[in-house]
C-alpha cells in the first residue's frame, strides 16, 4: 500500500516537472509568436501597413480565434486567455516601434495635403508618398495637420497658380475657414488609419 503511495507520488512530481508552464503560459507564447510571424510574412515588416495589421489583429484573433466561448474548458479558457494577451502584447510592441515621431507628423502632413487637395483641387504641391500607440499617433498626427493646412494652402497655389475653393487666392481665406479646415484634420486622419475600425468595441 505504502510502496503504491509513493509510486504515485513520484510519477506526479516527474508529470509536473515534464510540465514547463501551464496553459495561459503557452496561450501567452503561442499568441506572441503567431503575431510575430504575420507581421513578418503577410505584412513584410512594413510600418505603413501596421493600422490594417492591427485591425487583422483584433478581427481574426484577439476576437476571432482567441474569444472566449461558452462551452470552452478549463484548459481551452485558460490557454485562449494568455493567448489573446501575448498578441495583444506583441502588436502593441509593433505598433510602438512603428509609430514614431516622423511617422506621425508624415501621417499629419498627408491629411493636410489631402484636405487641401479637396479645397483647391487637382494635384496639390507635395510629391507622391509611398504612403495605447495608436491613440497617440492620432492626436500627433490631427496636431501636424492642423500646424500644415495654411502652408500647404500657400505652397499649392504658388506652384499650381490654382485654388478652386477660394478662388485661386489665399486672400480670400478667412480665419474661420482656416478653423472649419483644420477641424477637418481628425476626421481625415481618422480616415487614413481606419479609426472606426479600431474604435468599433
Amino acid at each position: 500500500m505504502k510502496f503504491g503511495l509513493f509510486f504515485s507520488f513520484f510519477i506526479v512530481i516527474g508529470l509536473a516537472k515534464q510540465s514547463k508552464a501551464g496553459k495561459y503560459k503557452d496561450g501567452y507564447e503561442d499568441g506572441q509568436d503567431k503575431v510575430n510571424k504575420m507581421w513578418k510574412k503577410d505584412y513584410n515588416s512594413d510600418c505603413y501597413d501596421v493600422f490594417d495589421f492591427s485591425i487583422t489583429i483584433k478581427e481574426d484573433l484577439i476576437l476571432g480565434d482567441y474569444n472566449l466561448r461558452k462551452d470552452d474548458n478549463w484548459a481551452r479558457e485558460a490557454y485562449k486567455r494568455g493567448a489573446r494577451d501575448g498578441a495583444t502584447a506583441e502588436m502593441v510592441a509593433i505598433q510602438m516601434e512603428c509609430l514614431d515621431p516622423q511617422y506621425c507628423d508624415e501621417l499629419g502632413m498627408t491629411a493636410a495635403e489631402l484636405i487641401v487637395s479637396d479645397l483647391c483641387g487637382g494635384k496639390s504641391s507635395a510629391t507622391k508618398r509611398k504612403h495605447d500607440p495608436i491613440l497617440m499617433c492620432r492626436k500627433a498626427s490631427t496636431a501636424t495637420c492642423e500646424g500644415k493646412i495654411y502652408r500647404e494652402i500657400k505652397k499649392t497655389i504658388k506652384h499650381t497658380k490654382r485654388c478652386d475653393g477660394l478662388k485661386d487666392d489665399i486672400k480670400n481665406l478667412s480665419t474661420k475657414h482656416l478653423l472649419d479646415l483644420q477641424d477637418m484634420c481628425e476626421e481625415q486622419v481618422d480616415e487614413l488609419i481606419q479609426w472606426d475600425e479600431f474604435n468599433d468595441s
